[in-house]
Parts: structure tokens; C-alpha cells; sequence
């Protein structure tokens, strides 16, 4: 997706930079998640 910077500057769109931040977070969360599943099943 292509963000255009005056777009992105704009703090009303503080959305978007969050939305990234949640993502990165959901996904460290399901890779420790995944990794103690994988350890249960040894």
C-alpha cells in the first residue's frame, strides 16, 4: 500500500502508524504463542 507522505504526516491519520505498530505486536505475539504450542507438543 502506498502512503502519501502529506497524508501520513497528518495527526488526524495517527490511525495508520498504529495500526502497524498493532500488527507487529499481534504478530510477535502469535509467533511466542506458536512456539510454546510447539513446546506442549513435544
Amino acid at each position: 500500500m502506498l502512503r502519501n507522505p502529506t497524508f501520513y504526516d497528518d495527526p488526524s491519520n495517527d490511525v495508520i502508524s498504529n495500526t502497524d505498530s498493532l500488527q507487529s505486536c499481534f504478530s510477535h505475539f502469535s509467533r511466542k504463542w506458536l512456539a510454546s504450542l510447539s513446546w506442549f507438543n513435544m
